[in-house]
């Protein structure tokens, strides 16, 4: 994707990790566009995960937010 990669190498890159996030959350198309990012690999700090902070957004109590938050109640 030309937005989401600068050269060749990092579009190997992009399509590795987004096979990943595919392979862990590509039943849930909507969490999958929140945590597929819209830069290029390496673009920003990579979030190592070892597939529990995946694991722990397909919980049915836990909502991924990725709009401005603008209160958090108890």
């Amino acid at each position: 994707h030309q937005d989401r990669s600068i050269n060749e190498l990092n579009e190997q890159q992009r399509v590795l990790f987004t096979a990943y996030l595919e392979s862990q959350v590509g039943d849930d198309p909507e969490l999958l566009e929140k945590v597929t990012p819209r830069y290029p690999p390496f673009g920003k700090r990579m979030l190592q995960d070892n597939g529990s902070w995946l694991a722990a957004l397909k919980r049915d109590n836990v909502e991924l937010v990725t709009d401005a938050i603008e209160e958090i109640t108890s």
